[in-house]
């Protein structure tokens, strides 16, 4: 059913209320599949029940053979900075509006060189939000140390906590951490 002549939908569904999506690959097997109440699954011909809004990529049967979500960019020259991937958490339908609408917390991949043949350099970086949009409070750098509170050196403000190897530098003791 296309609806081309009022808002350009294509409408793919039934009548039936337990209907369910299934996409078929070429060799007749299962890819994906939406159920009734929207939850969609990935290599998965029973995606999560209940409640509504769930994703599920499921691994093929076997050991080391888990589901995998990628998030990847399509820019094909990475420099210093550059996102690669960003998962958002918000109430995009809050009410109340402002503050409310903004993400409340993320998880974003961010390169920290530019990328070569020899190089993929990437932290993760961790923000909330109290009454704004919401900003890092923490990040793993590609050498696994994690910084607490800010993103700066272990010799700068009081309340930042970095660790190096497991262990708190003297510089962040010094400085009251």
């Amino acid at each position: 059913d296309y609806d081309g002549e009022t808002n350009g939908i294509f409408k793919v569904g039934t009548q039936k209320a337990d209907a369910q999506l299934v996409l078929m690959s070429g060799d007749e097997e299962e890819v994906v599949r939406i159920n009734s109440i929207g939850n969609v699954g990935i290599n998965c011909t029973d995606p999560v029940v209940q409640p509504r809004g769930h994703l599920e990529v499921r691994g093929q049967t076997g050991s080391n053979s888990p589901g995998v979500l990628t998030l990847s960019t399509a820019h094909a020259t990475i420099a210093d900075g550059d996102r690669l991937g960003v998962i958002n958490f918000m109430a995009s339908k809050e009410a109340s509006g402002t503050d409310a609408l903004l993400a409340g917390a993320s998880i974003e991949a961010v390169a920290t060189d530019a990328f070569a043949t020899d190089n993929n350099s990437t932290s993760l970086k961790f923000s909330t939000g109290a009454s704004e949009t919401a900003t890092e409070k923490m990040r793993i750098t590609s050498a696994g140390n994690v910084l607490i509170g800010g993103t700066a050196t272990p010799t700068s403000s009081v309340g930042n906590l970095c660790l190096f190897n497991g262990t708190i530098p003297a510089a962040s003791v010094a400085n009251g951490v």
